[in-house]
């Protein structure tokens, strides 16, 4: 795979999992609408100088990605909001 569709692999994986992330808050009752739980994970990663136009650099494994994290992502435990393990350091972020 070339750096270019790496880039945009990631880049697209980061939008599907704040996507993902978001509307799960909003299930959980944590914010009243998955649009600002969107906002509230951009904001976690603006905080640590990241975003997922320009930030991500590689997405390490796409199969586990969307076959594990994400579905992971939809039914994660209301009480902690834990990330799923399948979903550590799959995208791979430039340093600040």
């Amino acid at each position: 795979m070339s750096a270019g569709c790496q880039y945009e692999a990631a880049t697209d994986a980061c939008y599907a999992y704040v996507e993902t992330a978001g509307a799960r808050m909003a299930e959980c009752g944590v914010v009243p609408t998955a649009a600002e739980g969107e906002r509230a994970i951009f904001a976690d990663l603006e905080s640590r100088g990241l975003n997922c136009d320009t930030s991500p650099t590689r997405l390490t494994d796409e199969t586990c990605f969307y076959e594990q994290c994400i579905p992971e992502l939809e039914v994660m435990d209301c009480a902690t909001l834990e990330v799923p393990a399948s979903c550590q350091d799959k995208i791979l972020y430039r340093s600040r």
